[in-house]
């Protein structure tokens, strides 16, 4: 099972806030949302110390089991983002604000109509999108898109 498939399962039991992004946030950076790569200023596999350097604690932190161990790190009021880790290295980043958005104008809050028409190859699995081989996901609730979530690529075998 992907580690999307699985942040985003544990993201739905969870609903968050939007937030208002101040201006002078290096880590939001120019929000934008680079499938397998980045959010902002935030990377997939850095260490999440230099996350809690510049933002402080997070609001909450949920440790993961099972196929995971690592930590949910919930900075979703303040700044409308979730990390995943594991071994302090952030694995997956679920987006939960309209302030990020891709570069093809994706964002939570979208018509969900936009995903098929600017990706291809995905599988859904209940309210998810899944684009494994892109890196990114979509929770999809009324026809909206609600959270956005990237990883690392996995490649089809």
């Amino acid at each position: 099972m992907s580690r999307t498939i699985i942040a985003a399962a544990i993201c739905l039991l969870f609903s968050f806030p939007c937030f208002a992004a101040k201006e002078n946030d290096t880590l939001l950076g120019d929000k934008l949302i680079v499938p397998g790569v980045r959010v902002g200023n935030i990377y997939l596999d850095k260490s999440a110390t230099y996350i809690e350097k510049e933002w402080g604690n997070p609001e909450a932190v949920t440790p993961l089991t099972g196929h995971i161990r690592g930590k949910l790190l919930f900075y979703s009021s303040t700044k409308g983002i979730i990390l995943i880790t594991e071994r302090n290295r952030i694995k997956a980043i679920v987006v939960v604000s309209p302030v990020f958005e891709t570069e093809k104008g994706l964002k939570v809050e979208s018509d969900s109509s936009l995903i098929k028409k600017n990706h291809s190859n995905g599988a859904a699995i209940g309210e998810q999108m899944i684009y494994k081989n892109e890196g990114i996901s979509f929770l999809v609730k009324a026809g909206k898109i609600k959270e956005i979530s990237i990883n690392q690529p996995i490649e089809s075998l």
